[in-house]
């Protein structure tokens, strides 16, 4: 069966303090505010098509915290992969946002994730979430979509 991709149709998300764009095909559900820490929102980016959802944090930080934020992000991502990363790219936008972005190995059900930071004010990451991804054949058009919106 042939995964039709999302169309690259972008509409503005801007709930969070910072302004996302989100694919329009997606749905994006808001965590309750009563459930998460002060300073931190969490968003869930589903694609119902692929089955497929994008958890995200948003989580303000000072240069004092950077650190510690950034070193539990990390420690997420390296559970999530179970020590199968296959690839990581290192982006910095013109607005000085630094972003790195993690592909784990065939089979991973977290096979994409990634952290921005713009080294001052906040962190926000996310991983891809595919519970049937036991064939890498079957999932890569869905990693490769879920990551076009990534980037």
């Amino acid at each position: 069966m042939r995964i039709e991709p999302y169309a690259a149709d972008y509409s503005a998300y801007d709930s969070l303090p910072l302004q996302l764009q989100v694919n329009s095909s997606a749905k994006v559900l808001e965590a309750d505010d009563a459930s998460t820490p002060e300073g931190s929102h969490w968003i869930n980016i589903s694609y119902p098509r692929f089955g497929s959802t994008v958890y995200c944090t948003y989580v303000d930080v000072t240069p004092a915290s950077l650190d510690r934020h950034l070193r539990n992000r990390y420690e997420r991502i390296e559970k999530n992969v179970r020590g199968t990363m296959r690839n990581v790219l290192f982006a910095d936008s013109i607005t000085g946002i630094s972003s790195d972005v993690f592909f784990a190995a065939e089979g991973n059900v977290v096979p994409l994730q990634f952290i921005s930071t713009d080294s001052a004010t906040f962190v926000f990451s996310g991983a891809v979430f595919i519970p049937t991804a036991a064939n890498a054949d079957s999932v890569a058009p869905i990693v490769d979509n879920i990551s076009d919106d990534v980037m």
